[in-house]
């Protein structure tokens, strides 16, 4: 079983390199052939040339740095908040009545206008970025939080009751447990926001920054620029993803193989 499951996803990672190359193969033959504009979409030989240029110029592994700071400290800032905030609504009702107009409200106001009011508060450092992000990450934890706590049947919670457990003992051994699944699958959308946040953060106003990087190659016309930081991003997309389902797979071992 093991080694079938082994084998499988390398046959999947295969593949998923095949795919990648041939994507990337008819890209660079396009556009050495005119057939689409280099000045807009560029090609994979001048993305890696200009990703070399920044790691030897050492200025890649700085905004790299900096954007990875951000986003972690807003992920972990938005999920800390979620988890309280689903917790208080879930064991008080009246409370979630009272706030629930706020919170609808404020989960449909595009963060994006929240960002020149957190530079206001903040400044231009990592506080504001990893606020614009926590405002991203907080209602999607708190939304699937919740959700998995209230799916609970009642009569799993009404049998360890009678077996003695307390408030605390249904909430550890039995309503988290249960409400895992939902938070981690708000966690991995989470990190996608949270890394956003953090870049719009950047394009309004910072000194440093995949974001920023982005937004000087913007200002340059330079989409290679451009593609080379999207390209960061995205690696830095899934090493998070991977770190995650790690995480998943030690707390969650009955569901994910």
């Amino acid at each position: 079983m093991f080694r079938s499951r082994n084998s499988g996803r390398w046959l999947v990672i295969g593949m998923q390199l095949v795919l990648a190359l041939l994507l990337l193969g008819a890209w660079e033959w396009s556009a050495r052939r005119d057939i689409t504009f280099q000045f807009f979409v560029s090609r994979p030989s001048k993305i890696a040339d200009k990703l070399w240029q920044w790691i030897t110029a050492g200025d890649l592994h700085i905004h790299a740095f900096h954007t990875t700071l951000e986003t972690v400290a807003g992920f972990l800032l938005g999920v800390v908040a979620g988890l309280i905030l689903a917790l208080v609504c879930f064991y008080s009702p009246l409370v979630y009545r009272v706030i629930q107009p706020a919170v609808d409200v404020a989960n449909a106001m595009p963060r994006a206008v929240f960002g020149p009011l957190f530079i206001l508060w903040f400044g231009l450092g990592l506080t504001s970025k990893a606020m614009l992000a926590a405002s991203l990450v907080l209602f999607i934890v708190f939304f699937g939080t919740l959700s998995g706590l209230q799916e609970v049947e009642e009569n799993v919670l009404h049998k360890v009751r009678l077996m003695g457990a307390s408030r605390l003992d249904l909430l550890l051994h039995v309503q988290l447990p249960s409400a895992l699944v939902w938070v981690f699958s708000s966690l991995r959308s989470s990190v996608g926001f949270a890394l956003a946040g953090a870049v719009i953060g950047e394009y309004m106003g910072a000194g440093r920054g995949v974001g920023f990087q982005i937004a000087l190659s913007q200002g340059n016309l330079d989409s290679t620029g451009v593609f080379a930081g999207l390209l960061v991003l995205s690696m830095m997309v899934l090493v998070m993803n991977g770190l995650l389902r790690r995480v998943e797979r030690l707390l969650t071992p009955w569901r994910v193989s």
